[in-house]
């Protein structure tokens, strides 16, 4: 990785970046919830682990939600990707960082 790369890396904002990664994560845990017919998971086998891997993964979209909520609040992001990697910041918001 040349230094020019690097320092690509360090001048993207990385909360922009963490919010459409998650949201791209939520929408692949309800791809596997929507593929996961709970009526074929045999609850009477104690080794089969199936249903708390399903439970974990309904309890960890709540959890997603509410830190992309968050992040989109805090930092006025409009649900459009493009836009918001798109969008600089004021130059006291930069020599803050």
């Amino acid at each position: 990785m040349t230094d020019k790369e690097k320092l690509k890396i360090y001048e993207q904002d990385g909360i922009v970046g963490a919010y459409y990664a998650l949201n791209r994560k939520l929408n692949e845990i309800t791809t596997m919830l929507n593929k996961t017919d709970l009526s074929q998971i045999e609850l009477s086998d104690k080794n089969d682990g199936t249903m708390e891997r399903v439970m974990k993964f309904f309890n960890s979209v709540g959890d997603i939600n509410d830190v992309m909520k968050k992040l989109k609040l805090d930092n006025a992001l409009t649900g459009d990707e493009e836009k918001d990697k798109a969008r600089t910041k004021p130059l006291i918001e930069q020599l803050v960082r």
